[in-house]
């Protein structure tokens, strides 16, 4: 089953690279939140960013607004939005997009003072995002974060339109616009984020704060630290 809803996801954006980037040019209010923790992070010189699910890449278009010196990696199993990223991105210096499957464990030979998942929890099912989690925190230096974003469109009526098929209690098929595309989202509940937040042992919650669109908490927010033994 989840190998099915890791296609459909890939598929929805394949399909609908261009008109989905088309729709996906401005920055989350949210991300102004946590500006001051990626600053935190820095050391010397430039900051290693590691941007999971990257998709068009506008996460990076934010940290150059701002004037966030970065070593940027963006990785993303949509070839075509990868593509889609590129094109928008091929004049940037120190910027790298990857094809990958975040969900499995891909051999990395470094570590970053900050990881971000933006508008990706929602297209996992639970176990595979703690799976996620607990391998990516490895890479992650002292006192670096993690910052992740929940989608809580389950809270607001206006969303309904766009379920076309119940999964479960918590997992729906959503359409996209006037299309057949369908992608796979997954609400995750307060009880389902404070079984994350646990599971994370090397991870401490720093900062959880609701933001973007007209509610102002259409997204859930938590930064993470990592916290490490001195010897």
């Amino acid at each position: 089953m989840y190998k099915k809803v890791t296609e459909i996801n890939k598929n929805f954006y394949n399909r609908e690279a261009k008109n989905f980037s088309d729709t996906r040019k401005h920055a989350w209010a949210g991300w102004s939140k946590i500006t001051e923790e990626i600053n935190k992070t820095k050391k010397r010189g430039t900051i290693n960013i590691l941007d999971l699910g990257c998709g068009n890449g506008r996460f990076l278009d934010f940290l150059i607004e701002n004037n966030i010196k970065a070593k940027y990696e963006g990785w993303d199993s949509s070839k075509e939005m990868l593509k889609q990223a590129i094109k928008k991105h091929k004049n940037i210096k120190n910027a790298t997009f990857i094809e990958k499957d975040i969900t499995k464990k891909n051999k990395i030979n470094k570590k970053y003072q900050v990881i971000v998942l933006f508008g990706v929890a929602h297209h996992l099912k639970k176990r595979e995002l703690l799976k996620a989690l607990k391998y990516y925190q490895k890479y992650l230096e002292c006192e670096g974060i993690l910052v992740i974003s929940f989608w809580q469109i389950y809270k607001f009526q206006r969303f309904n339109k766009l379920k076309v098929k119940k999964i479960n209690n918590s997992s729906f098929l959503l359409k996209w616009q006037d299309t057949k595309s369908l992608r796979f989202y997954r609400a995750y509940k307060e009880k389902d984020i404070e079984e994350i937040k646990k599971a994370l042992e090397t991870l401490k919650a720093i900062k959880e704060f609701n933001a973007d669109g007209k509610e102002k908490k259409l997204n859930r927010y938590i930064i993470f630290k990592k916290t490490c033994d001195k010897m």
